[in-house]
C-alpha cells in the first residue's frame, strides 16, 4: 500500500485520538521513560494489518523498534505472539488505540472473508469486495479482503462500467441501460503487435556501448521490436574495424614519408 495515503491516515486518526496531548500518560511517566510490549491473539482468526499498526508507532518515536513474528494472512491461535515493541513509554500509550483500532479492524475483515471462503470451497463461486466501505478506509479494507482469500472488484467508478437497479431505473429499462452502455461506453484494448505493425523501439544498451546509438541513427538502422538487440556485437565490430583502418592509414603514411624522403 501506498506509504504516503498510510501515513495521512495515521496522522489524522491520531489527531483525533490524542489531539494536542495525551495528560493521563503524562501524569505518569517522563518523556525519557521507556517500556516493552507484545501484540497478542485474543482469539483464533486471520491476521492483517501489522505493518500498518507499527507504523503507528515509527511516526510517533524514532526511537521505536520491533520484532515481527507473524505476517499478515497467517493463521491465528489464541495466545499467538504477533510482534514485539519497544520504545518511549509515553509513544505507546499515545498510540495505542490508534494501531489496535487499525489491526483489529483489519483482522476482522480478514478472518471473516477467510470464513466465507472456506465455506465456499469447491465450488466455482468466488467471495469479492464492493464498494461499500467506509470513507478513507477504502484501500485498507480491500486489502484486508485479499488477506482473508477474497478477490478485490472496483476500486472506484473509473475501473469498470457495472449497471446496477439505479443506472435501469434512471435509464428506463435494463435494455435501455445496455444499449447506452454499448453505444457510449468505451475501453482500452491491448494485444500483441503483428507482423505488420510498425512498433517504436527504444535501445538502451549498456552505458559503454551507447555510442552506437548515433551510429543506428546516422545510417537509418534500427533493430526492430521482434529482433534482437545488436548494440553490443556492432560496437565491438566497428571499434575493431576502424581501429585496423587508423593503423593501416598510420603504417601508409610512414611509407609514403619514406619515399618522400
Amino acid at each position: 500500500m501506498n506509504r504516503f495515503y498510510i501515513d495521512g491516515l495515521i496522522k489524522n486518526a491520531l489527531l483525533e485520538d490524542v489531539n494536542n496531548r495525551d495528560i493521563s500518560s503524562e501524569c505518569l511517566f517522563a518523556a525519557d521513560h521507556t517500556s516493552r510490549a507484545r501484540f497478542a491473539a485474543k482469539q483464533e482468526g486471520v491476521l492483517c494489518g501489522i505493518e500498518v499498526a507499527l507504523r503507528v508507532f515509527e511516526l510517533l518515536d524514532e526511537s521505536f523498534r520491533a520484532e515481527v513474528f507473524l505476517k499478515d494472512g497467517a493463521a491465528l491461535s489464541k495466545g499467538d505472539v504477533i510482534a514485539e515493541v519497544s520504545g518511549r513509554t509515553l509513544a505507546l500509550l499515545q498510540g495505542e488505540r490508534t494501531a489496535l483500532n487499525l489491526l483489529q479492524h483489519m483482522s476482522g475483515i480478514a478472518t471473516l472473508t477467510d470464513a466465507y471462503v472456506r465455506r465456499t470451497e469447491g465450488t466455482k463461486a468466488k467471495i469479492c469486495d464492493t464498494r461499500k466501505t467506509l470513507p478513507g478506509l477504502r484501500p485498507l479494507q480491500k486489502y484486508a479482503v485479499a488477506c482473508g482469500g477474497g478477490k478485490n472488484h472496483r476500486f472506484n467508478l473509473s475501473d469498470a462500467v457495472m449497471l446496477k437497479d439505479n443506472h435501469i431505473d434512471a435509464a428506463g429499462s435494463i435494455a435501455k441501460a445496455v444499449a447506452a452502455a454499448r453505444k457510449n461506453g468505451w475501453g482500452i484494448a491491448l494485444r500483441d503487435p503483428t507482423p505488420d505493425d510498425d512498433v517504436p523501439t527504444k535501445l538502451e544498451p549498456p552505458r559503454l556501448f551507447r555510442p552506437i546509438l548515433a551510429l543506428f541513427k546516422a545510417i537509418g538502422i534500427m533493430p526492430g521490436y521482434n529482433e534482437a538487440d545488436v548494440s553490443v556485437p556492432f560496437f565491438l565490430f566497428f571499434s575493431i574495424f576502424f581501429a585496423m583502418i587508423v593503423g593501416d592509414a598510420g603504417y601508409g603514411t610512414i611509407l609514403l614519408l619514406l619515399t618522400l624522403h
